[in-house]
């Protein structure tokens, strides 16, 4: 099966999200700052250390799971230029799957997902992802989530995130890339 033909998320149990979210608020606000600097959208794998020394719900959670973060990436909807929300897009390949962490806000945005026929898709170059413009015309939704659990994500479906009308924001969310392939929950 083709990675865009599995499934586009699937719900994690997390019995202790309230205190992950408190504690990873709390890291990410404190930080946020010095990461706008590096990057428009997220990517700094510094943050995985730094969540680990700071967080002890998330490492528990993680370590009850038999998971070990690679790389922790944060995404910031805050209304700022090229943060009012993210276009359709599908992320960065060799990465299948993620684990995304709704942290705050979360329930403020609409993630939705895409079909895009395969002879447009042949017409895109997926591999550049800064310069990848995907024509909304051309895809049709099929699926549509708020964020308010921990989700195994498939990053190579076409997705996009929107806040709703009069979004409390920043909306922030914690993507973990594990050392491990957990793509059998998308199936």
């Amino acid at each position: 099966m083709l990675p865009h033909e599995l499934n586009p998320y699937a719900i994690i149990a997390c019995d202790n999200l309230t205190d992950i979210q408190n504690e990873c608020c709390q890291v990410i606000l404190n930080n946020k700052e010095s990461w706008n600097k590096q990057m428009p959208w997220s990517g700094w794998d510094r943050l995985a250390i730094e969540l680990y020394k700071s967080c002890p719900s998330l490492t528990k959670w993680l370590i009850s799971n038999n998971w070990v973060v690679k790389t922790a990436a944060v995404t910031i909807l805050d209304n700022e230029k090229k943060r009012k929300n993210l276009p359709i897009h599908i992320d960065q390949l060799p990465v299948l799957s993620r684990i995304n962490i709704p942290i705050l806000n979360c329930d403020q945005a609409i993630i939705k997902w895409f079909h895009i026929p395969q002879d447009y898709r042949n017409t895109l170059d997926l591999t550049d992802i800064k310069n990848c413009v995907i024509d909304p015309v051309q895809c049709t939704q099929f699926d549509e989530l708020i964020l308010t659990q921990p989700i195994v994500f498939n990053t190579q479906i076409p997705h996009s995130v929107d806040p709703v009308p009069n979004a409390q924001l920043p909306r922030i969310m914690l993507s973990l890339t594990l050392f491990s392939d957990i793509s059998n929950y998308l199936t």
